[in-house]
């Protein structure tokens, strides 16, 4: 395998395990599919091959098919027909499973952004309208932190903050703003 190949490839794994996860059960649903509708052919041609229901139209006459010779004839077409079912549902669990983790892997770089300290840094999705409206959601909350921290810091060491050896009374008032502040949060 080529370096080029090897690197689209890791590239298209963002979030392995989860890409990896979905992948497999669409696969596992795909698979099981296929394997029922063969199984339920197969069982109705033969129920009706034993009764005597199973005919073609030559064009001379109606004669009865036999399971051996129709299985001949369809069962190719239909496990190739499987086959390329089996290939489409693995080719869209790879697409859907990046449409997945592209996004998860963006939250959590935000969310480490965030643990970090950096309040400035905005989600942002180009996929669907529903990962917008998750983003929109998240970027109020993180605005929502963003100016709680401004308001404390304000407090403590805006304009109105007290200066260093100020008297009891402003620094008490400046305390009592940052303490106002934070029981509008709730982290205990």
């Amino acid at each position: 395998m080529t370096q080029e190949r090897r690197a689209l490839l890791k590239r298209f794994f963002i979030k392995r395990e989860t890409q990896i996860a979905f992948i497999s059960g669409v696969f596992f649903v795909v698979a099981v599919s296929t394997v029922t509708a063969t199984a339920v052919i197969l069982a109705v041609y033969s129920y009706h091959s034993q009764s005597g229901a199973l005919y073609f139209m030559s064009n001379d006459f109606e004669k009865p098919l036999s399971t051996r010779s129709f299985l001949g004839i369809a069962l190719p077409g239909v496990l190739a027909a499987e086959a390329v079912a089996l290939i489409v549902g693995l080719f869209a669990a790879m697409l859907g499973s990046r449409k997945i983790a592209v996004p998860l892997f963006r939250l959590e770089q935000w969310a480490k952004k965030v643990a970090q300290g950096d309040l400035l840094q905005p989600l942002n999705f180009r996929e669907g309208r529903p990962y917008r409206d998750l983003a929109g959601q998240v970027n109020a909350a993180g605005e929502k932190m963003r100016e709680t921290f401004v308001r404390l810091d304000d407090a403590l060491n805006g304009p109105s903050a007290p200066a260093p050896g100020a008297p009891e009374n402003e620094t008490a008032r400046a305390l009592e703003k940052a303490r106002a502040i934070l029981r509008d949060i709730r982290f205990k």
